[in-house]
């Protein structure tokens, strides 16, 4: 039988004499009976045992009594389905080892985990792990009427280790559900020396809340005068709002270590701004006089809502991206400014066919138009201007297959209906709408002097110049059969822009992606392959190697830093 609190007669089992271990208070003995299908000598030697312990075994399942079993065995089982019985509660069943055990503790063991007539469920959790301490504790069990043999969930009582982590996890896991014990596997041994199952008790926690019947700390007239100083040093102007957040007060009791604030601990947070809050008409007034009388200045250091101006970082210079024209000017200035070219500068003025101006155009004026020498078709547009890049000279394909060198600049016009020059260097006019071929001076170039202005198989639809992969204009062919002479195949030859021919009859080769051409002494050259030819001769490096490197920075001090420090490394590295 379960008691919830042990009576005060209980207490831990005294000593017996051996003889009077198996007797009442009364002397009178108490009857065993044995399971026949014991061994006959386990039978012998409990018979002999019980006597010795003033008991008196008999043959037949006394009504009140014990009745050793073999625990787990058929015969057992038969037993207790025979004699198990509620209109015979002091019948127990025990081990046939319950006679030692008896010995051994001086006195008769106390059935004590049996309730409503049934043995009390145990379940022995793998947290004891050592064996033979689960083997001793499953039979101490036994000896008190209990059944060690059950689940975990079947199981009333659930031994385990309370060394472990496991046992706080069981104690949560089945604290909530009655009749659902979790004890330490020393509480068996507790309730054997006691007589009697005490579960360990439950102990209330305070949920939180006042208790009912309580009273709340009240406020009193220094609490008010308290808060309303902190009030005043903090947001002395209700206009700047903050007075109802919650942030103030619970700065408010943030201060409650401070020997000058211990008045904070009186009340939560929470009820010091429900105190100005139910309050606030009465407290306003009284706040609004501390503030008369400190006159504090709105934003001093230490109002609520005021912090420290963060520091005020560097601003970053976002480098703006510079147009073309200060590109080139920078590199001007900064280099090309400062050249003594030992060849003819040629100035390059106008805009290309972006609308962007030529990088060096502002060294040169820009050249008058002369209404009295005649312009050339219009080019087809040409690749679009990189930045970084020297610009890319502008070519008249007409010009280009004739092998003549570009006019000089004071000679434009001559294309829709105005001036142009014959062969003779005349003038002549372009009345309504018929087609005039523009007249070349044959003084320009002397390989072009016997060149006819145009072929006798000329087309008048037909273009004037080459259009992408077509075939070349008539007029082109003609001038290709006269340059090269009848007996050269038009099929195997190649233009050679890099050979020394090529340079001497006026053809600029100066090309897309191709190597520069430097002209000779005396030629025309141009301001950056000057600076370029420079560098090279300055740090004794080729002129290619200047050139690929310009060409992918576009940066004429880059240049000249880059090669500078190449001949100083050399120089370091070899002497």
């Amino acid at each position: 039988m379960a008691n919830s609190v042990p009576p005060a007669q209980d207490q831990p089992l005294q000593s017996t004499p051996l003889e009077k271990i198996f007797q009442d208070n009364n002397g009178i003995a108490t009857k065993f009976f044995i399971q026949k299908d014991l061994p006959q000598q386990t039978q012998t030697d409990l018979v002999e045992a019980i006597s010795q312990m003033g008991g008196r075994v008999e043959s037949k399942v006394p009504r009140a009594g014990f009745i050793l079993t073999q625990p787990g065995s058929a015969e057992e089982e038969r037993l207790r389905l025979c004699w198990l019985t509620a209109d015979r509660p002091e019948r127990y069943f025990v081990p046939w080892t319950y006679v030692e055990a008896c010995r051994v503790a001086g006195s008769m063991l106390k059935q004590i985990f049996i309730q409503n007539s049934e043995p009390i469920k145990f379940h022995i959790h793998p947290s004891i792990a050592n064996m033979n301490a689960r083997t001793a504790l499953a039979q101490r069990v036994q000896h008190s009427g209990g059944d060690p043999n059950a689940t975990q969930q079947d199981a009333r009582v659930i031994l385990a280790d309370p060394n472990t982590e496991v046992f706080d996890h069981l104690v949560k896991t089945y604290q909530g559900i009655p009749d659902k014990y979790v004890e330490s596997y020393l509480w068996v041994k507790k309730c054997v020396d006691k007589g009697g199952v005490y579960y360990t008790p439950l102990v209330y926690k305070n949920p939180g809340g006042r208790r009912p019947g309580e009273e709340r700390t009240q406020f009193n007239e220094e609490d008010e005068e308290h808060l309303c100083r902190w009030i005043a040093a903090k947001i002395p102007y209700k206009e700047t709002g903050g007075r109802t957040g919650n942030r103030l007060y619970q700065q408010l009791v943030e201060l409650a270590n401070d020997p000058e604030y211990a008045w904070v601990q009186r009340h939560t947070w929470q009820s010091w701004r429900e105190r100005y809050k139910k309050n606030a008409d009465r407290l306003d007034v009284m706040i609004a006089a501390i503030v008369a009388e400190t006159k504090p200045a709105l934003g001093e250091k230490g109002q609520y809502g005021y912090v420290r101006m963060p520091e005020e970082k560097p601003k970053r210079n976002r480098r703006k991206t510079r147009n073309p024209a200060e590109l080139t000017r920078g590199v001007s200035e900064n280099r090309v400014g400062n050249l003594k070219p030992e060849y003819p500068l040629v100035p390059v003025s106008g805009r290309n066919d972006h609308g962007q101006p030529y990088p060096q155009a502002h060294l040169h004026p820009a050249p008058q138009d002369n209404p009295h020498v005649p312009v050339l078709p219009h080019p087809p547009p040409s690749p679009p201007h990189i930045p970084h890049l020297p610009p890319i000279r502008q070519f008249d394909p007409a010009m280009d297959y004739l092998n003549i060198p570009a006019l000089p600049s004071n000679g434009v016009n001559g294309v829709n209906g105005v001036n142009i020059i014959n062969g003779n260097g005349t003038a002549q006019e372009n009345h309504g709408n018929q087609s005039v071929q523009p007249a070349i001076d044959p003084s320009l170039n002397q390989n072009s002097a016997n060149l006819p202005l145009v072929s006798a198989d000329y087309d008048p639809d037909f273009p004037a110049i080459r259009i992408g992969t077509a075939p070349p204009p008539p007029w082109a062919m003609q001038k290709r059969k006269i340059s090269d002479g009848p007996e050269v195949d038009d099929t195997r030859k190649r233009y050679r822009t890099n050979d020394a021919s090529s340079s001497s009859s006026g053809k600029c080769s100066l090309r897309g992606n191709s190597p520069r051409a430097y002209p000779p002494n005396g030629g025309p050259v141009h301001v950056v392959d000057q600076a370029i030819m420079d560098i090279a001769k300055e740090f004794r490096f080729t002129v290619e190697e200047v050139q690929e490197f310009y060409d992918k920075t576009g940066q004429m001090d880059a240049t000249h830093e880059r090669f500078m420090n190449m001949r100083k490394k050399l120089l370091e590295l070899f002497g």
